[in-house]
């Protein structure tokens, strides 16, 4: 079995992640390990073992062979426009990223910002219904990607 090692493109965020058969399982056993009630972390949580996991251990322990951020920051591909004070697109954002990881804290932050995709019956500044409608909004952000950016 080959060993293309643990790869994460959004660091200790489990957004965008690569790992063969014994890679995953050397990560699993370390997180299970390292789980205890005295663990100084915030709270047990995937995202915050692998941050843990990371900081503690080399790369070489944990066959980590791609530990980099590839994923949009802020999750929402929008920015606004400046003269327009029209919210749109972010396309050379979009482009870097190679993909969009919309968190309950990121959702959050782009209804406050007024940047969260506009969605069909939801009051704006509503950030549980935002939260719970996010796949509805990633449709709607994967559509506007498709046909504002690939002119």
């Amino acid at each position: 079995m080959s060993m293309d090692g643990f790869k994460s493109w959004s660091v200790h965020v489990p957004t965008l992640i690569h790992a063969d058969k014994l890679s995953w399982e050397r990560m699993i056993d370390y997180m299970i390990k390292v789980i205890s009630p005295d663990l100084a972390i915030e709270k047990i949580t995937d995202m915050l073992v692998l941050e843990y996991l990371y900081n503690k251990f080399s790369e070489e322990e944990l066959n980590i062979k791609t530990w980099e951020v590839m994923t949009f920051e802020g999750a929402y591909v929008y920015k606004r426009n400046e003269e327009s004070n029209k919210v749109e697109i972010d396309c050379d954002g979009a482009n870097f990223a190679l993909a969009s990881h919309l968190s309950h804290h990121d959702t959050r932050e782009a209804i406050i910002h007024g940047i969260f995709p506009k969605l069909e019956g939801m009051k704006e500044g509503d950030v549980q219904a935002g939260t719970e409608r996010r796949a509805e909004a990633a449709t709607i952000m994967m559509k506007d990607y498709r046909t504002k950016c690939f002119n």
